[in-house]
């Protein structure tokens, strides 16, 4: 079950530094996850995440997981796309995580961060390294839609 609607309202206004990410859901219950950069200086290089980023200033977290989703992958989504799925933290930051559908063919995926990207099961999840505080939104979501 996603939030209330008064607190998607709530927390879609909320103009403040967080992360938005989005669990793009595709057929047979997979998502799309984002292999990032294996570069040392940034945070959970060569693991696996979930596409998304920070607000910028002024920006509520609606705004910031449309406009990374657009950055990263050259997807179109609208407000009516997205559901929020919860609210948690990484490392100190609030992390807040809206779910939308994606049915593009893996094969016709544009990305333009990290180094893949790539749907993944339930079961598929357990043989790669996956971001732990991701790992478990994951899980949470799995429970919630089997």
């Amino acid at each position: 079950m996603f939030l209330p609607e008064r607190f998607i309202i709530f927390f879609s206004n909320l103009k403040i530094m967080a992360l938005a990410t989005v669990i793009l859901q595709g057929k047979d219950n997979k998502v799309l996850l984002q292999l990032r950069d294996n570069i040392p200086n940034i945070l959970f290089p060569n693991q696996w995440g979930l596409f998304g980023g920070h607000t910028e200033p002024g920006e509520n977290l609606l705004e910031a997981a449309i406009r990374e989703i657009k950055e990263e992958l050259e997807i179109d989504l609208t407000e009516k796309d997205l559901n929020l799925f919860l609210k948690t933290k990484i490392t100190d930051k609030d992390l807040f995580v809206f779910v939308a559908p994606y049915n593009m063919p893996e094969e016709k995926i544009i990305f333009n961060e990290g180094s893949d990207a790539k749907f993944f099961s339930k079961e598929e999840i357990k043989n790669i390294k996956v971001i732990p505080e991701i790992k478990a939104v994951l899980e949470k979501y799995w429970k919630k839609f089997k």
